[in-house]
């Protein structure tokens, strides 16, 4: 399979974030015929300026809007790229959950009345929830299988897009395919984006300014994704046959522990305090299973976290954030 059986179909890419823009620029790439949209209309251009692609402004939560735009794009794919950040109190969550649920459900609506043919929505693998528990020598990956138990607003967000947009194009001529995400970081992140990416931004900037660094806990033993894997998974994922499983977990499959991330920035020469591995809690992470996307897609992820940053780090240096 090759992205490149998206040559000459029209590409709708909602959300020109990290992600939506590194998707846009790869279906480009790929021969698409791209169409960017964003509720900010600068992201919006940006984007398609730098992959060669239209663009438009639209706010998801619109329904009349979405309904209108979808049906004069014509798209015979739409990615779903576009979201609010994770919840930083109770009034953000609610707004997080409301918001994610009214945009899937009026694009479920407007990809069915428009005859789109597939839609392809960005999840991430917080729609799992904490893991139930380790086996020994080391934590058990999560499969595509696994229930979906949220303990985040973004997790819950998340997992009810996914039922909106499967429930509502079921049985219809519009395919929904569904891409669960480990952590992104890579080239285009930006400080106020999302959690995973900004910190290890804020730790980058740290490093170029001279200062040491501290890596804190949380982003210990996660699963990092570079953009340009996920970017490569993810057209592969939009441009695959019927036949495929509808769920797909993206990631590389391993965790990387304190120390490892500890030595991916002492290796690019920066001073590094603490770094310990920890013994596991309660919640101790899981990396995904990503056997479906090896089998179905022929995708193995290739940046290592080590290439991802020494890369990363070179471009801020040259170019800032």
């Amino acid at each position: 399979m090759t992205p490149e059986e998206l040559r000459g179909r029209r590409v709708l890419v909602l959300g020109a974030g990290l992600l939506g823009s590194a998707v846009a620029a790869r279906a480009h790439t790929a021969g698409a015929d791209l169409v960017c949209a964003d509720l900010d209309a600068e992201r919006a251009r940006t984007s398609a300026e730098r992959a060669g692609g239209q663009w438009l402004r639209l706010d998801l939560a619109d329904r009349a809007a979405t309904l209108s735009v979808v049906r004069s794009v014509g798209p015979d794919v739409v990615v779903h790229a576009a979201g609010r950040l994770a919840a930083g109190s109770a009034e953000d969550a609610s707004r997080l959950m409301t918001g994610t649920a009214s945009a899937a459900a009026h694009l479920a609506e407007a990809a069915v009345t428009s005859g789109v043919s597939r839609v392809l929505l960005l999840s991430s693998l917080g729609v799992y929830g904490a893991p139930a528990g380790l086996r020994a020598g080391g934590p058990a990956a999560t499969a595509e299988a696994a229930p979906t138990r949220p303990v985040t607003p973004y997790g819950a967000a998340k997992a009810s897009a996914e039922a909106i947009l499967s429930g509502y194009c079921a049985g219809t001529g519009t395919t929904v395919r569904i891409g669960r995400l480990s952590g992104v970081y890579g080239p285009g992140a930006r400080p106020g984006g999302g959690w995973m990416a900004g910190g290890l931004l804020r730790l980058l900037a740290l490093h170029l300014t001279g200062r040491p660094i501290t890596v804190p806990p949380a982003l210990h033993d996660r699963e990092y994704l570079h953009v340009d894997d996920a970017a490569t998974a993810l057209v592969l994922l939009a441009a695959a046959p019927r036949d495929i499983p509808p769920v797909v977990n993206i990631g590389t499959g391993r965790l990387v522990s304190a120390t490892e991330l500890a030595a991916a920035f002492t290796a690019l020469g920066a001073t590094v305090r603490g770094g310990r591995d920890e013994r596991p809690g309660p919640t101790a992470r899981r990396p995904l299973d990503v056997s479906t996307a090896a089998r179905a897609l022929g995708f193995t992820a290739r940046v290592t976290l080590h290439d991802g940053l020494a890369a990363w780090c070179a471009r801020l240096r040259k170019e800032g954030p």
